[in-house]
């Protein structure tokens, strides 16, 4: 017997126990055990409330955000309903993920960076080369028509200071390549670019806009590439924004004020009927 959402008090408790003893159900608990196996669900399945202490000295909670974002990935009614990619679908908008502040105005490194295509990874900021074996970077992903395509900057040969074949990025000749135009990505180009004789992709010089002087590369380590390729681990990277709102839960006990504002969250990434079906599970 189990009460995940029970607010009843040890009384109360005792008399559903009493209650259910009196119309000769077998094996009824007793309210020790069943306090027991609450504490031992909620530390299996549960969210963790962390307490802090106020810069007014007051105490409040907060429940543990990494691990409400872990559940509701893992559960199956929301998982397969989410969208991590902005959509494009004008003149038409619907949903969150089909405005301009996700699909333009977000900043890149805010949005989801990768997609996975044929087993590789194409993270946002580092050079692949397209089926035509031209070279660009990638610098945001998004959906048309049920296909990925990327805002890319085309990338241009050069030689650097010690006469060393390199790259300028073209930030002045932004190009949108679909997905199935890609040929390798990054950690692969970086293996076999002489085979296409092209520069080795880390050799990043600068990056040029229309036609102002160069212009240092500060996005990412060269040599590197995008941070989140090393720290993924071969996992897929996904953006999860969040509608964020405030409610005012403020009351008062006799005479003493309780001042109350609670923090709530929506998957922003959710179709709003999704998201008004879901909260009334």
């Amino acid at each position: 017997m189990h009460l995940p959402h029970s607010v009843f008090s040890r009384k109360q408790l005792d008399l559903f126990l009493w209650l259910l003893r009196a119309n000769h159900v077998d094996s009824v608990p007793s309210a020790k055990t069943m306090t027991t196996l609450n504490k031992v669900l909620q530390g299996i399945c549960g969210i963790e409330t962390i307490p802090y202490d106020g810069r007014l000295g007051h105490r409040y909670y907060v429940n543990n955000l990494s691990q409400i974002l872990a559940q509701e990935m893992c559960n199956p009614k929301v998982r397969p309903k989410l969208h991590f990619y902005a959509e494009e679908t004008h003149p038409h908008l619907r949903e969150t993920r089909q405005a301009d502040r996700w699909l333009k105005q977000v900043r890149a490194e805010d949005t989801t960076p990768m997609v996975r295509l044929h087993k590789s990874d194409y993270y946002i900021y580092e050079p692949a080369m397209l089926d035509n074996q031209a070279v660009c970077i990638p610098h945001r992903w998004f959906a048309r028509d049920g296909k990925f395509l990327a805002k890319a900057w085309m990338l241009e040969q050069t030689l650097g200071d010690n006469n060393i074949p390199g790259w300028i990025v073209r930030r002045d000749r932004e190009v949108e390549v679909h997905a199935d135009q890609f040929l390798k990505n990054f950690l692969e180009l970086s293996q076999s670019f002489r085979l296409y004789g092209v520069p080795d992709p880390a050799n990043i010089y600068g990056i040029r806009t229309n036609a102002s002087a160069l212009q240092p590369w500060k996005y990412t380590n060269p040599v590197l590439g995008n941070q989140w390729h090393a720290r993924a681990k071969g996992h897929r990277v996904l953006c999860l924004p969040l509608w964020l709102y405030c409610d005012d839960t403020s009351g008062n006990t006799s005479k003493k004020w309780n001042e109350h504002n609670s923090f709530l969250f929506t998957l922003a990434g959710l179709c709003r009927y999704v998201s008004r079906f879901l909260a009334y599970l």
